[in-house]
């Protein structure tokens, strides 16, 4: 029993890789895949996210993932991968769910939030909301957006801002 206890709350690191981020679930479970596997790991208080995980939360579940000076949000059902490029800018791929995201006044960079054909440039001192669902016959509802403070540029497939 204590072998399979350790073995299904082992948090997995990588060895080779800096983190970019810590995330902290609130209510139930987050699940973390690595970008290179298939596997969804458990993932502790406090673990540590990297470059291209993806991470999603569980029924009712709400789970806060902290960047140097960015935090994000997450609800529940909610699927999110986290990508930081090369000059320093984090990149959010929103699958679906409930998400608030908050750049700090000090944050290097802003943060881009793509969901479908929409991409969200928020700048530095800016927060938003964004939700998405699916209906009662489970097709995609558009993607909402509430920006609450701060400024953001929304670009859609065609260019338009």
């Amino acid at each position: 029993m204590w072998l399979f206890y350790e073995d299904f709350y082992a948090i997995i690191e990588r060895q080779n890789e800096k983190p970019i981020a810590t995330v902290a679930w609130k209510k139930n479970t987050s699940q973390r895949k690595f970008s290179d596997r298939l596997v969804w790991d458990r993932l502790q208080q406090n673990s540590s996210i990297y470059n291209g995980d993806t991470i999603r939360t569980a029924n009712n579940g709400a789970t806060t993932i902290a960047l140097e000076d960015n935090t994000i949000e997450l609800g529940n059902n909610t699927i999110i991968q986290l990508i930081v490029d090369r000059q320093g800018e984090t990149q959010l791929d929103f699958s679906g769910g409930d998400i608030s995201a908050k750049v700090g006044e000090n944050a290097k960079k802003g943060l881009t939030l793509k969901s479908g054909n929409v991409t969200v440039s928020l700048e530095k001192g800016s927060s938003l909301s964004a939700i998405t669902r699916k209906s009662d016959s489970q097709q995609d509802l558009p993607l909402q957006l509430q920006l609450t403070e701060g400024s953001a540029f929304i670009t859609d497939e065609s260019g338009s801002h």
